[in-house]
């Protein structure tokens, strides 16, 4: 496919989320709750979707949710839902928008998250983008797989109801995006704080968020100065460790290695092979090791 005509892939997500809430609209005019009630009608209409559906029935609570958006849009924020568990960040989306004039009705509401599925497809295209740089087609091949993505079953069948699974899905992959943008990184004053409020939005949606923008994301800030100290190795001429023979041959030898000469111990693919926890052992000190290096020497900037 051309390069240029990658925008057909968010225009068929928008179709398809457009049918799927129009199908949903006109079928289920009240919230869902667990109910055996609802579970013959859904059956009639998505009956390629049977197993799927018996668990949306009987996992669904958008009951508590649209009760609860209802008492934000009358302006009160003090009356709380004690069978909702997650943060109000969805509550009070839909209450700005209240306040710009989009009503607090049932199907109104669902739209925040038919309307949410099409913006996550963004995010992902903008991220899977970087990532395929380097590929012909790039932009193409990221749309493609951005629209799989969306269409994910458990993510797009939850997109007209309102639920905080797509609103959130989406907030914590613009986290991430902000997190890779190479704008951002050139200003870490404004990178920091534009990532602290990314991950306080995306908190707001769902507390298990707290893994995809503090631990994943230290996660990756952590690889980032691993390969920045094997970059700095590689620019010194120095050979990585399991290319030396005997220097690598036990763990003394790794630390001396890896403090001395700050190479990390990293076995590449074609020499790699099975050791037990002597080989992760070592590459775990070993990525200390350069991470304590590269705090006490200001030479190397990461």
């Amino acid at each position: 496919m051309s390069q240029h005509a990658y925008f057909v892939y968010p225009a068929l997500l928008a179709v398809c989320a457009g049918v799927w809430y129009q199908q949903v609209k006109t079928t289920v005019h009240e919230p869902y709750l667990v109910s055996a009630q609802g579970l013959p009608t859904c059956i009639l209409m998505f009956v390629v979707f049977l197993i799927y559906l018996h668990q949306l029935i009987y996992d669904q609570d958008e009951f508590f949710h649209i009760r609860q958006a209802k008492v934000y849009c009358a302006g009160n924020f003090t009356q709380w839902d004690p069978k909702i568990t997650t943060p109000p960040g969805l509550y009070i989306l839909s209450y700005l928008l209240y306040l710009a004039g989009q009503g607090c009705d049932i199907p109104t509401l669902r739209q925040t998250n038919a309307s949410g599925i099409f913006f996550t497809w963004v995010p992902l295209f903008l991220l899977l983008k970087q990532q395929y740089k380097q590929q012909p087609d790039s932009r193409a091949h990221a749309a493609h797989t951005a629209l799989n993505i969306c269409l994910f079953p458990p993510l797009f069948f939850f997109s007209a109801l309102y639920y905080t699974d797509v609103v959130s899905t989406e907030v914590v992959l613009w986290s991430l995006y902000l997190r890779q943008n190479k704008t951002l990184k050139g200003m870490p004053l404004r990178r920091g704080m534009v990532l602290v409020l990314a991950g306080v939005a995306a908190l707001c949606f769902r507390q298990t968020n707290v893994f995809w923008v503090a631990v994943f994301s230290a996660g990756l800030g952590a690889v980032e100065v691993l390969q920045a100290a094997v970059e700095q190795s590689l620019k010194r001429g120095s050979v990585p460790l399991c290319e030396k023979g005997g220097s690598s041959g036990t763990v003394i030898g790794t630390l001396k290695g890896t403090w001395h000469g700050t190479i990390l111990y990293d076995v590449p693919a074609c020499a790699a092979f099975f050791e037990g926890m002597t080989s992760s052992c070592r590459l775990l000190l070993s990525a200390a090791s350069s991470l304590s290096f590269l705090d006490t020497n200001s030479e190397y900037d990461c």
